[in-house]
Order: C-alpha cells, then structure tokens, then sequence
C-alpha cells in the first residue's frame, strides 16, 4: 500500500539540517546501496520540480504585475529597475519551463560506499554474544541435573559395592 511505502521511505531516509546555511543534507541509509542512490536522484528530482513550480509561479505573478505597472511608470531610474526586475522575472519563467536547475544545487552527488551500512559489526558481535550466554547457560541449567544425577548415581554404586550398607 501507499502508506507501506511511505514508512519505508521515512525509514531509509535521513533528513540533517546544515548549521551554518539555509540547507539540509538527506542521507539514506539501507542494505541495498543502488536502491539508496535511486531514490536518492528521485529525490532529488521531486525536489528540483517543486522548486521550478514555485520560481515559475513567483516569477509569472512578478512579471504581471511589472509589466503592468511599467507603462505607468515615469520616473526614468525606477522604469530601468522595474525592467530588469522584468527581465529577471522571464529568465526565472523560462528556466523554470524547461526544467532547469536554477534554484536547488546538488552540493555533494548520490554515491555509494563499498561497506554495507546494515548490520553494524558491533551490533552482530554483541548481539552474537549475548544469545550465546544465554544458549550457554540454558544448556548448563538442563543438563545440570543430568550431570549431577550421574555423580550421585556413581557415587551410590561405589558405596554399595565396598560394603558399607545400612544396618537396621
């Protein structure tokens, strides 16, 4: 289901918010590196769209409205602003129409390391560790009773065969 897919996502996905700028760094942690990198560039993709319809809208409405204010205008220093407000604003429009990345720069590309991120080498090793104290001492707690039953059983026949026996 969608919602199936979503959690995964979320799940895969590391959102870190860079300090010093207006930014945030996405890691994607799974077992697969090339499911990461792919999903990686669709982000990114996604993003880059949602960016150009917003520039595309902000710098259609820009344009409207100094086109129709320019006429209007008659002081000479604010007509050359307003124009190449304009003229920025259809730079913005055409750039967003073709799809190219004029707002969202991809600081650091998808890659992928040699070394798997899932399971962790500490992890397994505790992890193996730990079952192997509580298999251990499960074994001991049975066969305890074994042993011991042995010994005691051992021990009685010994007893019994030097002669020591109860009298009445």
């Amino acid at each position: 289901t969608v919602q199936d897919v979503a959690g995964a996502i979320n799940g895969m996905l590391v959102l870190d918010p860079v300090s010093d700028e207006p930014g945030t760094k996405v890691d994607c942690v799974s077992s697969s590196p090339d499911r990461c990198r792919d999903l990686l560039i669709k982000v990114n993709q996604e993003a880059q769209a949602i960016l150009n319809r917003m520039s595309f809208n902000r710098a259609s409405s820009l344009s409207r409205y100094l086109a129709a204010e320019l006429p209007d205008m008659r002081d000479l220093t604010v007509r050359d602003a307003m124009a190449n407000m304009l003229a920025s604003a259809q730079r913005d429009i055409a750039l967003s129409s073709l799809n190219q990345s004029n707002i969202a720069a991809v600081l650091e590309p998808p890659m992928t390391s040699n070394l798997p991120d899932f399971p962790q080498p500490h992890l397994v090793f505790s992890l193996s560790f730990m079952l192997g104290i509580v298999l251990g001492a499960i074994l001991t707690w049975f066969s305890w009773g074994y042993r011991w039953g042995q010994v005691f059983e051992l021990a009685r026949n010994q007893i019994r065969g030097l002669g020591f026996r109860r009298q009445t």
